[in-house]
């Protein structure tokens, strides 16, 4: 639907998971920057922590 933000290396997209029924929010990991180990584990770490988190202040994490 629309950007809503851009970090160092991934852009935040507004979209509609027409599935769920439900807004969402869709991470875009720049691919040039995840050719770097360093950025690959802190990548992970993130999603990891997402995913392993269930808070009602913390976006949930879908799926990959």
């Amino acid at each position: 639907i629309s950007v809503l933000g851009k970090g160092s290396f991934a852009t935040v997209y507004e979209a509609y998971d027409k599935r769920q029924h439900i807004d969402v929010a869709v991470k875009v990991y720049e691919k040039r920057d995840l050719e770097h180990k360093e950025r690959r584990d802190f990548v992970q770490n993130e999603l990891d922590i997402m995913y392993n988190t269930n808070h009602k202040h913390i976006a949930k994490f879908y799926r990959l």
